[in-house]
């Protein structure tokens, strides 16, 4: 998304702001009492924001700041151990980490709530926060005395979320609070059509032969767009629609590599490995059965075997003992029942040779092992956004055989 113009970094004197809160009811427990301290765990990225979030923070005389982490994979048990009454999350963090943090934090025990910060806030972000468990979302630009009064209503027990973005979440429910800045509810039909043909860089006259309207029609139907989504001129039109059409890709491919249910099978000897493998698809929320084995030959056999649907992919070491990968890997590939099935390999080794060997094999694709649960994470939130787009294994090449 476009980043929205005016944003300035948090504690600017900006003048006055406001913010605008929904009540909700929550058991008394919940709702943190009135005239005391809030204690606060800052989630922050690596960025000025971050660091201008715990300024700000720490700033605040209504605050308690308990405890700040850069790791998201770090923040559960610091949380569990610290029990703050609010958590403010930067989006820098990214999702889907930062909707599994959400998640995470929502239901630990005291349920503090939980409030992200956006250096670049959309409706879309509001939306998904919301969704996934957040009592508020802000932009960035954001003064001080508004963050500490949302907190504050966070902490009560209330929701907190710019006016700008309650607009956009509630704009398919409200017209008069003004335009839905997702294209998907607010435009026409014709006008999604044409959207989605900006994002994929045509011009107007070829929009125009594609759905047999004038260039001239393309053009008065790229304004509307603009103005429902309040946007000016062309250029940034196409960004916003280049982004959105990337957005959408990704998140479909994401979805379709979470939700499969056939198995993954795991072909590792390392139990440290196989854990942190299991977590990063638990963190993505992903929802194959993981089966592991230990060896090539131990994986030849299940594939064998005759109980239950084979693997929709199979993540693979190289370095295995009694039958290593490339062995495995040969004997997959002649095997005709087998030879179709995608194979990721996940291995210490970073060499060239031992790239190119393997790739001559059929295989999908090849990672290095990382060396920290957040990046097992990012492997594997990779590997699933461009699930759709991976090649099937071709057979072996002759020099391989």
């Amino acid at each position: 998304m476009s980043r929205i113009p005016g944003t300035t970094p948090l504690g600017t004197n900006r003048g006055p702001s406001f913010l605008l809160n929904l009540k909700i009811g929550l058991p008394a427990d919940v709702i943190h009492a009135p005239n005391m301290p809030i204690r606060v765990y800052l989630i922050e990225s690596c960025t000025l924001l971050g660091a201008g979030l715990r300024a700000c923070l720490t700033r605040m005389p209504n605050v308690t700041l308990v405890g700040n982490t850069t790791d998201p994979v770090q923040a559960p048990g610091e949380i569990r151990s610290h029990q703050p009454d609010v958590i403010v999350a930067d989006e820098c963090i990214d999702w889907p980490e930062l909707e599994v943090l959400i998640r995470e934090g929502a239901a630990l025990s005291g349920r503090p709530r939980v409030l992200v910060v956006s250096g670049m806030p959309d409706g879309a972000g509001a939306l998904r926060a919301l969704q996934a468990g957040a009592a508020g979302y802000l932009p960035s630009s954001t003064d001080a005395a508004t963050l500490s009064q949302a907190i504050a209503a966070v902490g009560a027990g209330e929701f907190a979320f710019g006016p700008d973005q309650l607009k956009q979440i509630l704009g398919p429910f409200q017209q008069n609070l003004g335009g839905e800045r997702d294209p998907v509810t607010s435009l026409t039909g014709r006008e999604r059509e044409i959207f989605r043909l900006t994002g994929r860089g045509f011009e107007a006259k070829e929009i125009g032969r594609k759905l047999e309207i004038s260039a001239r029609t393309v053009d008065v139907h790229r304004a509307n767009i603009r103005n429902k989504l309040g946007i000016t001129g062309m250029h940034e039109l196409m960004r916003y629609a280049m982004h959105w059409e990337e957005n959408e890709r990704l998140a479909a491919q994401m979805q379709e590599f979470c939700g499969e249910r056939r198995p993954l099978l795991l072909v590792e000897d390392d139990e440290v490995d196989v854990l942190s493998v299991k977590r990063a698809l638990k963190e993505l929320r992903a929802a194959p059965p993981i089966v592991v084995a230990s060896n090539g030959e131990e994986a030849l056999e299940h594939l064998r075997g005759k109980s239950g649907p084979r693997p929709f992919l199979i993540v693979l070491d190289i370095n295995l003992p009694r039958m290593n990968g490339a062995e495995f890997l040969r004997e997959l590939r002649q095997d005709p029942s087998l030879s179709s099935v995608p194979v990721v390999v996940l291995t210490s080794s970073p060499h060239e040779a031992d790239k190119e060997r393997i790739y001559s094999l059929g295989v999908t694709g090849y990672f290095v092992k990382p060396t920290t649960s957040r990046e097992f994470l990012q492997l594997f939130r990779s590997l699933a956004q461009y699930w759709g787009t991976n090649a099937r294994p071709g057979p072996p090449s002759a020099a391989a055989a």
